[in-house]
């Protein structure tokens, strides 16, 4: 599967009849083709547990200005893997993430 199906049939908006998935097709790909954005996936016992989503950008949020500093947008964890330290990694990783692209967070 491609990450953009992995990510809409891992993580479902329990709150919803039909279990639909947490974020629109649209928005979810709109992230992964933004080269200013990432989405982090953590995996527990080899089942997606929780995601991270990233964003780089200028300071003055000039648009042609190259992204200076990050920050991170959001943090997921399925409820059931809640309390297994997916949060603590999920943070670490955007960290490395950002240091990896060349910019402080």
């Amino acid at each position: 599967a491609d990450d953009l199906s992995l990510f809409q049939e891992s993580f479902r908006d329990p709150d919803t009849e039909n279990d639909e998935p947490l974020y629109p097709t649209s928005f979810v790909q709109q992230i992964l083709n933004d080269p200013r954005e990432a989405l982090l996936l953590a995996f527990l016992h080899g089942q997606p547990a929780g995601f991270a989503r990233c964003r780089a950008h200028a300071l003055d949020d000039d648009a042609n200005e190259q992204p200076k500093t990050s920050h991170l947008a959001q943090v997921y964890v399925i409820p059931e893997f809640r309390r297994h330290g997916v949060g603590g990694t999920l943070v670490g990783a955007y960290e490395s993430w950002s240091f990896a692209q060349g910019r402080p967070n």
